[in-house]
């Protein structure tokens, strides 16, 4: 990001440069350009600061959001039952649930042929 006191320096060559464009001229400068060109440098560089403080802004928003979010989360995590998730994660408790499932599905009924 650009130093607020660059920028100002160029604005300050610029009003110089505006001040002395006659003589500039004179000795064959093409003060014209050299202005607009400064001008235009300056304002990409205030645009581009401009981007950079609204994206530091988005960016604590986010944070600030992650952190809220997080809260919430251990909260509801800390609701619950500690011996809730003892053995959930087993081969047996998934077997399980997967056989239940395939029972419900069938109506209780054993398939023939299957």
């Amino acid at each position: 990001m650009a130093d607020p006191d660059d920028l100002e320096d160029i604005v300050a060559v610029i009003a110089l440069l505006k001040q002395h464009a006659d003589e500039l001229r004179d000795k064959g400068l093409p003060i014209d350009a050299m202005i607009r060109d400064l001008e235009e440098k300056l304002a990409e560089a205030r645009a581009a600061a401009k981007k950079v403080r609204d994206l530091h802004a988005l960016d604590e928003e986010f944070e600030r959001e992650k952190v809220e979010r997080r809260r919430e989360l251990d909260a509801i995590v800390a609701s619950l039952p500690p011996d809730l998730a003892d053995g959930m994660s087993s081969l047996e408790y998934l077997r399980g649930i997967t056989e239940r499932e395939a029972e419900r599905r069938r109506g209780g009924k054993k398939r023939i042929g299957g």
